[in-house]
């Protein structure tokens, strides 16, 4: 029998049976469309697509928008463990394109949700196993189900059924294709999803009782679903069933319309393996607010999402979308130009490379958030940004970005957070820079932004977090203007730049501030001269007063003088971090007030005399780094009350006496290093209850044999001693020696005899200096 629908013509012989919803998801396996090549065909749970690196970068934290089109400001802590710690001095300086990430990273990052942010992460790794099958494996399915309607007369022929069908069919294609013309084609194709939805609609048992309205709900849903390979999500149920819609698994809808059904408004299928593209039918789903398919594996969505009237967030985070499509505008769009509602919009974490259509923009007047980090798009900022006037959070970092940073984005009067990093940009501040009165997160770590900081820093009132490390900023800070920002500045860090600065004493007006980085800056040029100094002087004493600092570092420097006693004050600091300066004098006393410090760095300076006993009280300290000073005396026994000390290491020093023995008490100390010091005496035999993987001893005056239970328990023994027959006595003087000096010294034809004091006869894991 043949019939036609408009221009399309059908040819089709129909038979009455029943058709069950099992034969309904084998057409999963015969179909013969155009999908994805990377999708697999089991049912697997899979894992966050973007597990890889971050690192973190650090990271990212990852970002998800809330269950709502509301948004709210990030959050961002410091980054509080230092980074391993250099091998030497003042290094040389950057190469010409930042490769990584700051040593620290900044405080705050989007999150999981358009409330609260986090640092996003990185970009999807994972992928599914396997493509889905693309081969029939049965016949093609026939034109039409063959499902028995109640409508029909028990007494009718099978003519007649077949007939009835057909003019349902008609009507409903009719219908479909009245509200969706773009989707004529693929409804005239047997076995496309949009076939295959409108098969599954007409054999719903309360067909006849639906509206137009609903059945064009339910057949973009079931088109959705088909789409997507629904038959493969993580969880599915509900879906293309006799159900009502609103109780399939991620869907949302409004009380009952005045039709008598409910209007779906919210559909989330985060992290649900969702694989494919998103159809172009679901913008017939009019009343959805909310689109959220983040950490899935959708490698496209449609310009049509853009018409959407009601959608406020859509949410395509971490998947493998590889373009922002363009805007279609048609005459159909009407007096509206097709301008889009949508107010936050989240494609971080994927395959982007293009750059970003411009005609978008102007589509978008409410668009709030717009995050695009961690792709490849790689252009220039598109001076379109401007025309997002209401926007106020922008994220582009991690990408390949260039040039300097367009004025029309300094325009944005709303923006409060403003994450550009890990880019290519280059030139100075504009001086447009002080129209952003609204910015609260100005983030332009690893770049190559040139130039010094402006002093229209201080009219950005509200700002909060200033990210400028690793970039090639010069000159000296203005500290006065940066004053201006007490009430409101937390994060300031312009370490790993070329600054030539000093600390000027307004630091002490900052009292807000929680991270303050000025590290890295002394920079040595290919024939080793410097090429910037850093930031010099002495530390200003008005630094104690930033009672709410937990991350300090001025590492990498020429700070000189004494460091001072009023940095006893900063009881809320974890990490001090003062090494590879001209610092001078002792270690003052104060410093054991610190009773929040876990990282204490002062190695590489000029620190001299004696080491204070009030360290110990330094319950949470994890690193105490005081190595390659001038540092004198004996080693304080209360050092042995650190507890959580994990790393301690007083090389290179003149200290002398013994190892105390309340260094086994160390219960959390890994590695202990003491070398090239002045030691002497015998190895506490109590050091065995440390739980120790590396013994750096050598290059002092120790005597006697290595205690058995020390290296027994330690991993790892550096030591300077050598294996003899005998055990050794104390020597009536102590000169220093090691294994090379004494075979140079004493040594026959026959065999080496060894006359010297200091030997590891139990060890076998005991090794030369």
């Amino acid at each position: 029998q043949s019939f036609s629908v408009g221009d399309l013509h059908f040819n089709t012989d129909y038979s009455v049976g029943a058709v069950d919803e099992e034969e309904d998801e084998s057409d999963d396996d015969r179909m013969t469309t155009d999908f994805p090549t990377y999708g697999p065909t089991s049912v697997s749970t899979v894992d966050d697509p973007t597990s890889n690196p971050t690192d973190d970068p650090t990271i990212a934290p990852t970002k998800r928008p809330s269950p709502g089109p509301t948004t709210g400001s990030p959050s961002r802590s410091p980054t509080l463990g230092p980074t391993p710690r250099p091998t030497s001095g003042p290094t040389s300086g950057p190469t010409s394109n930042p490769t990584s990430n700051p040593t620290s990273e900044p405080t705050s990052r989007p999150t999981a949700s358009p409330i609260t942010m986090g640092t996003p992460t990185t970009s999807p790794e994972s992928s599914p196993s396997s493509p889905p099958s693309s081969t029939p494996s049965t016949p093609p399915p026939t034109p039409f189900p063959t499902t028995y309607f109640p409508t029909f007369s028990p007494s009718s022929s099978p003519v007649d059924a077949v007939a009835a069908y057909a003019v349902r069919r008609d009507r409903l294609l009719e219908d479909l294709v009245r509200v969706s013309p773009d989707s004529e084609e693929g409804l005239a194709v047997v076995g496309s999803e949009r076939y295959r939805a409108m098969e599954w609609l007409l054999g719903n048992v309360n067909y006849d009782a639906y509206s137009n309205e609903r059945r064009v709900q339910r057949w973009a849903l079931a088109t959705f679903y088909y789409s997507l390979y629904g038959k493969d999500w993580t969880t599915n149920d509900g879906w293309v069933t006799d159900t009502d819609e609103c109780s399939w698994y991620g869907i949302t809808c409004d009380d009952e319309s005045d039709g008598g059904y409910g209007v779906a408004n919210r559909i989330d299928l985060g992290d649900n393996y969702l694989q494919g593209e998103v159809p172009l039918e679901v913008a017939l789903l009019d009343g959805v607010e909310y689109l959220g398919l983040t950490k899935n594996f959708v490698s496209r969505f449609p310009p049509s999402v853009f018409k959407m009237a009601n959608l406020k967030v859509l949410d395509l985070d971490k998947n493998f979308v590889e373009e922002v499509p363009a805007p279609e505008i048609s005459l159909r769009d009407g007096n509206d130009g097709g301008i889009s509602g949508l107010e936050e919009l989240y494609l971080s974490n994927n395959m982007i490379a293009s750059s970003i259509p411009g005609e978008l923009f102007g589509r978008l007047p409410h668009l709030k958030n717009l995050w695009l980090a961690n792709n490849r798009i790689s252009s220039t900022l598109p001076t379109g940004l401007g025309l997002l006037t209401n926007l106020e959070e922008l994220d582009l970092e991690t990408n390949q970005f260039r040039g300097s940073i367009p004025d029309e984005i300094y325009g944005l009067a709303r923006l409060h957070t403003l994450y550009l990093h890990d880019n290519a940009l280059t030139g100075t501040f504009s001086p447009s820079f002080s129209q952003m009165t609204s910015l609260k997160v100005l983030d332009l770590d690893t770049n190559f932004i040139t130039g010094e900081l402006p002093a229209e820093v201080g009219l950005l009132g509200q700002l909060s977090e200033l990210h400028l490390g690793n970039n090639a900023m010069t000159g000296q800070l203005p500290w006065g203007q940066i004053s201006r920002l007490a009430k409101t500045l937390t994060v300031l860090d312009v370490s790993s730049n070329y600054l030539n600065s000093t600390i000027g004493p307004e630091v002490g007006a900052l009292s807000n501030l929680v991270t303050l980085r000025l590290d890295n800056n002394y920079r040595v040029g290919g024939d080793g001269n410097p090429v910037s100094h850093g930031m010099m002087g002495p530390i200003p004493g008005s630094i104690g007063s930033l009672g709410m600092l937990q991350e300090l570092r001025l590492d990498n420097n020429y700070v000189g003088g004494a460091i001072p006693a009023t940095m006893g004050n900063l009881r809320s600091l974890v990490t001090l971090r003062l090494e590879s300066n001209n610092l001078q004098s002792s270690i003052p006393s104060d410093l054991g007030n610190l009773s929040n410090l876990q990282y204490l760095h002062l190695w590489s300076n000029y620190l001299s005399s004696t080491v204070s006993g009030h360290l110990g009280k330094l319950s949470k300290l994890r690193e105490l780094f005081l190595d390659d000073n001038s540092l004198t005396g004996s080693i304080s026994p209360e050092l042995g009350q650190l507890a959580s000390a994990t790393y301690i290491s007083l090389a290179d020093n003149h200290m002398n006496g013994v190892i105390p023995p309340t260094f086994g008490m160390l219960s959390s100390l890994q590695r202990l290093d003491v070398q090239f010091n002045d030691l002497f005496g015998e190895l506490p035999q109590q050091l065995a209850n440390a739980p120790l993987a590396k013994l750096s001893l050598e290059g002092n005056y120790f005597y006697g044999d290595v205690p058995e239970e020390i290296c027994q328990n330690v991993q790892y023994i550096s030591a300077n001693c050598a294996v003899t027959m005998q055990p050794t006595q104390s020597p009536t003087s102590k000169p220093r020696m090691s294994v090379v000096d004494i075979s140079e010294i004493i040594q026959t034809d026959q065999s080496p005899s060894y006359a010297y004091w200091w030997n590891c006869d139990c060890c076998d894991t005991c090794y030369p200096g």
